[in-house]
């Protein structure tokens, strides 16, 4: 009877280096966000809430991206949408401040009070 693989055999693969797309799409998340965050707050000057919470996102959606690549599910290709965002979101932060009052947008009341407190 052959023996049977553990879920986390499943997950890093086995020893003859044969690894599932799993693995490859995790380590390719965390690695972009190790890197990704630094560079955008060391060189882009971006605050590090604002690479923190995109590149979280962007990370995930690169991962789904290599997954999909990897175990051929194309149908999950639209996550480059999400990536693509996200990226867009850490280099160019949208200010609500700016953007209410060149727009004419009324935001809630809570955000107003906010805003009238620091112009």
């Amino acid at each position: 009877m052959p023996k049977r693989q553990s879920f986390s055999q499943f997950l890093i693969g086995t020893a003859s280096l044969e690894r599932p797309s799993f693995f490859y799409a995790y380590a390719g998340m965390w690695l972009h966000f190790i890197v990704s965050v630094p560079l955008l707050v060391f060189f882009a000057h971006v605050p590090i809430v604002e690479a923190l919470s995109s590149m979280a996102i962007g990370s995930l959606s690169l991962g789904i991206l290599v997954y999909s690549v990897l175990s051929r599910e194309f149908g999950l290709l639209v996550n480059i949408v999400s990536y693509v965002l996200s990226l867009g979101r850490a280099l160019e932060p949208v200010d609500l401040y700016c953007h209410h009052h060149l727009h004419g947008v009324r935001l809630p009341a809570a955000v107003e009070r906010v805003s009238a407190k620091h112009p």
